[in-house]
């Protein structure tokens, strides 16, 4: 890029990296508002920086003032009949607008995936709006947001699309541009593959909260099976034993089995993996141990690519406000690595939070806490709890727990000897440990 026609004040490059592009954002009379410039690397990695603060006769480096703009505002002002096209990235936004001429009205926001909800979407106002997102799990869900944002600014109808089946990870309407689509394939493929978009329903809205017998019934048992013959999907549990029995060892592989999709302990099929969060009480200089001896076990040389999250302190869920911290945690590592399928905490007295465990009150408080953890982010949660004191055959502390469970496990040490065993104490409506999965319990 020649440096000499760049907007003033835009850095030719940035850190290493050099400028490829430059992407001017207009108001709608066409005055400019600032500017995002995208820097490559050789090692394919991409940064774009934001420059619409004025130093002087130039641009300095800083994102726009919330609500910012949408990009493409000056074509969207100059063309009052035709649909709008929303698309991730100014890349993308001017290889469609180019393409699709005066038919369509090509926008983006600025910042990515994570900056919907900061853009000003107030414009499409009585407009028919069009969603295409890239081929992957962040540009869907951004797409989702763009299409309530849409909604919300009261737009004449909002659409989104689905992008071929068989496109690569992140492929987006840039990439069908250089691949040789034209116009009128473009605009065939939006009729052939969009749908109106409607919000899903939230528990308790008179849709979505009830499901017919009928549906219900369609559902093979097997189905459920989160590691086979061992714990469903979405589902309660925990595991007890005294110190030192390697209870805390005992749920970290499993945690780990399920990210990796590996079978636990070569004798349980992982049937649906996913990110594991693992929030733990204590034994924070152990866990690394034990993380490294399954990875060790299992010939793995690669962690980065394994989704399991560990915390870096106890919840204390009892507490409100450190109980909404958590949900805000896993909220936020969800939007960049995807919800998880279960959530351990380790363990149950070093994350009960000011209560007392053998409290009907508070253990019900903290049940209701585990619940809202489970149905907010639809996954399993594992407890990892202590032994009764008096009756090493059940959980330390109230009832209530158990009650609650569907499923309890012991773990126990054979008399003289280093061999442990697990032993299913509850499996509320399922086959009991190692019996085979969809038969009754």
């Amino acid at each position: 890029m020649m440096t000499d026609t760049l907007p003033p004040g835009i850095r030719p490059d940035w850190f290493g990296q050099n400028l490829t592009a430059v992407y001017t954002y207009r108001r709608e009379s066409g005055d400019i508002v600032g500017h995002t410039a995208r820097y490559d690397g050789d090692n394919k990695q991409k940064d774009v920086i934001p420059y619409f603060v004025k130093n002087g006769k130039g641009w300095e480096y800083k994102a726009h003032p919330e609500p910012r703009p949408l990009y493409g505002l000056d074509r969207l002002a100059a063309n009052h009949s035709q649909p709008v096209l929303i698309v991730e990235g100014e890349k993308t936004a001017d290889a469609a607008q180019d393409t699709l001429g005066k038919d369509w009205v090509v926008m983006t926001w600025p910042g990515g995936t994570g900056a919907v909800e900061k853009a000003d979407w107030t414009v499409l106002q009585g407009r028919l709006v069009f969603v295409f997102p890239d081929a992957d799990e962040p540009g869907r869900k951004a797409a989702k947001k763009v299409c309530q944002a849409a909604i919300d600014a009261e737009a004449s109808a909002v659409a989104i699309i689905t992008p071929p089946a068989e496109a690569p990870k992140g492929w987006d309407l840039a990439d069908a541009v250089a691949e040789g689509w034209d116009a009128k394939q473009i605009n065939k493929y939006i009729t052939d593959n969009h749908v109106e978009y409607e919000p899903e329903p939230e528990p308790g809205n008179d849709t979505g909260f009830f499901i017919n017998l009928a549906d219900l019934v369609k559902q093979p048992v097997a189905s459920a099976w989160l590691v086979s013959g061992l714990i469903i999907k979405n589902c309660f549990a925990c595991l007890f034993a005294d110190a030192g029995e390697l209870k805390s060892f005992f749920a970290i592989a499993l945690g780990l089995a399920i990210a990796t999709g590996k079978n636990f302990l070569d004798a349980f099929h992982v049937s649906m993996t996913g990110p594991v969060f693992y929030i733990a009480g204590e034994g924070f200089h152990g866990i690394p141990l034990r993380l490294r001896a399954w990875l060790i076990a299992n010939g793995i040389t690669n962690p980065e690519t394994i989704p399991f999250y560990v915390s870096r302190g106890a919840a204390g869920f009892l507490d409100q406000h450190n109980a909404e911290s958590v949900h805000m945690a896993v909220e936020s590592l969800s939007q960049q690595h995807g919800q998880p399928v279960v959530i351990f905490v380790d363990t149950l007295s070093r994350n009960f939070g000011p209560g007392d465990e053998n409290s009907t009150a508070d253990m019900t408080a903290f049940v209701a806490a585990m619940d809202a953890l489970k149905n907010k982010f639809n996954c399993s949660v594992f407890l990892v709890h202590h032994s009764g004191l008096a009756d090493k055959n059940r959980g330390r502390g109230s009832s209530v727990l158990r009650a609650a469970l569907d499923f309890e496990y012991k773990i126990e040490r054979q008399q003289g000897g280093d061999v442990r065993t697990l032993s299913c104490t509850k499996a509320k409506d399922t086959a009991a440990l190692g019996t085979k999965p969809g038969s009754p319990p």
